[in-house]
């Protein structure tokens, strides 16, 4: 069962991402050019935004860090022209707003300056030990309503400075290069000297941990490794190249999942609700097939879910996986149906991740947990990625009752 604490930290995540209306795919892909200077406390950034479709806006909002200055904007090298508002959306960020006639090709740069000092955010405040950016900070110019991008970085860092984040890095001296091609909507990483690493599961999952004590160190590296090799016991060798989890113990509001990549801050010690997120983004190594663009993210999201929810029950009992049902059944009271629920919806994520959840145990229920393991393991192995082939193949196994159950359940 989730604490108050941890549903706390997932309802900032989940407000924040249904903030999402996704009219129309605007921003396709960043290109960067970024200098971080931990003495002088600051970012010098260079981004060239690509766009994809601006037919419908005329002018572009991007949201910013508000003590960003010498900005300046240009496309393909001509100077354009923007104008400041005083508008925020994660709370200390401005808004820039460029008229999209001066964009041409569809590509936008950016260049600007971001105080680290001026970070106010206190779960996220500048610390030369952890420097943490992301979308709570605003340190990239975005917008949510503008779709799920893809990014490829250049960041500088002193030589000392470790880079980690959601993505591919890689480094050559003090140059990390950090490529990301799995579309969503933020830029997180985070800069230290002082991370410690923990390998497991062949490489990949690599745990980066700050001032963790031995015990929670020791606990961290046995749930992992146990899932893991759980879940490859159950349904085969994942399809996905790596996981990558920050843990540090300021004991600050927010825990977030990104793809590839858990940033988790715990208070004392590593526990069963931390557990419980850890194994939700470990079972995403196996599902995540699904295109993250549509409702058929339910395939992704409810799947990791609900097996996050089975790997508690073979590691804590019965009496947790209760819990855990009864945790599901009162976050899906009065959500909409699965079938075809638009990104718009401000309860899409809820439903995606948890209301898709509860039909799989339903499914469990109906047909039994040894046949249930058969259908989760066909649906890795046979790479199902659409609501339609998940229902064939309901429909071979169990006959069209079943499968017209779980069809009405989608709807309902």
């Amino acid at each position: 069962m989730l604490s108050k604490r941890i549903k706390k930290q997932l309802l900032i995540i989940i407000v924040i991402l249904n903030s999402v209306t996704l009219t129309s795919q605007t921003i396709k892909h960043y290109e960067g050019n970024i200098h971080i200077d931990m003495d002088k406390r600051e970012v010098i950034a260079d981004f060239t935004i690509s766009l994809d479709d601006l037919s419908d806006i005329d002018q572009l909002k991007l949201y910013i860090h508000r003590s960003a200055n010498s900005l300046k904007a240009s496309s393909n090298s001509k100077v354009i022209p923007f104008q400041i508002l005083e508008e925020s959306f994660v709370g200390e960020d401005k808004a820039v707003l460029i008229q999209s006639k001066g964009i041409n090709n569809k590509q936008l740069t950016l260049k600007y300056a971001y105080s680290l000092d001026s970070i106010q955010d206190k779960r996220f405040l500048y610390n030369k030990d952890w420097l943490e950016l992301n979308l709570y900070t605003a340190w990239f110019p975005f917008n949510l309503d503008y779709g799920f991008f893809s990014y490829n970085l250049n960041i500088e860092l002193p030589n000392t400075y470790k880079l980690i984040g959601s993505g591919t890095v890689s480094n050559k001296e003090n140059i990390w290069e950090i490529k990301q091609n799995i579309p969503f909507l933020d830029i997180p990483l985070i800069v230290s000297s002082k991370l410690k690493t923990i390998i497991v599961a062949k490489g990949k999952i690599k745990i980066h941990h700050l001032n963790l004590d031995s015990s929670s160190t020791k606990a961290l590296k046995k749930s992992l490794q146990l899932y893991h090799n759980r879940l490859n016991k159950v349904l085969g060798e994942s399809n996905a190249a790596s996981l990558t989890i920050a843990v540090n113990r300021f004991n600050r509001s927010t825990s977030y999942a990104r793809k590839e990549f858990i940033s988790l801050s715990i208070k004392d010690s590593f526990g069963v609700a931390n557990d419980k997120i850890l194994a939700h983004e470990i079972a995403h190594l196996w599902w995540n097939k699904a295109d993250v663009n549509t409702w058929e993210d339910w395939l992704n999201e409810s799947f990791a879910e609900y097996s996050s929810v089975i790997l508690q029950r073979h590691q804590y009992g019965e009496a947790n996986f209760s819990k855990n049902i009864e945790e599901l059944k009162k976050t899906i009271k009065n959500l909409p149906p699965i079938y075809q629920i638009k990104k718009s919806n401000a309860k899409y994520q809820q439903v995606v991740t948890y209301k898709g959840a509860y039909l799989l145990y339903e499914l469990e229920n109906l047909i039994g947990r040894k046949a249930f393991s058969t259908i989760l393991e066909k649906t890795h192995q046979n790479k199902i990625r659409r609501t339609f082939d998940l229902l064939e193949l309901i429909e071979a196994e169990f006959g069209s009752d079943v499968k017209g159950d779980v069809n009405k359940k989608l709807r309902e």
